[in-house]
């Protein structure tokens, strides 16, 4: 652009202007990413929670993801709730190697599990991100605006090797 200016002006810096425009997602990607929000007070968002995560494994063909990823986000979206007291939101990525789950919540402070010592019958929470910690690949929390952001991931399944398939039906 500087280039093809008629005058040049007299000093040494150049400065150049880039306008973009984003049309959004392909719909690929949007398959890869969704959102689903709850309302503070929704008595069945937890359920509806579960439903999403499954119906989003599904769709992204990886059912059989469901069970752990159901329970997982059922414990952290239960915790956004009655910890946060405020409205929740949940995203929910696909990756080449893992999924990932973010649940967003108002509520600043940061969590950690409840230690051993801690997890007894007078332990009234924490318990949840105990599995959350023991069944996920990766998970942790982080600062979000206002409040914070849980997430945890969960490695696809690998497709079987085709060397190795066709091993095994020769046999």
């Amino acid at each position: 652009m500087i280039d093809h200016l008629t005058e040049r002006p007299a000093r040494a810096d150049d400065a150049a202007l880039l306008l973009m425009r984003f049309e959004g997602a392909s719909a690929e990607a949007q398959l890869h990413v969704q959102r689903f929000a709850i309302h503070r007070r929704d008595l069945q968002g937890v359920r509806r929670a579960r439903r999403f995560v499954r119906d989003w494994l599904c769709s992204v063909e990886l059912a059989p993801m469901s069970e752990a990823a159901e329970l997982l986000a059922s414990e952290v979206v239960t915790n956004a709730l009655v910890h946060g007291d405020s409205d929740v939101d949940i995203h929910v990525r696909r990756y080449p190697e893992h999924v990932r789950i973010e649940v967003r919540d108002s509520d600043p402070h940061l969590v950690l599990p409840v230690g051993p010592a801690l997890a007894n019958d007078e332990a009234e929470g924490g318990r949840g991100l105990i599995i959350v910690s023991a069944m996920a690949s990766a998970w942790g929390n982080s600062p979000s605006g206002r409040g914070k952001t849980i997430w945890f991931e969960l490695q696809t399944p690998k497709a079987p090797d085709m060397a190795t398939v066709s091993n095994s039906s020769i046999s």
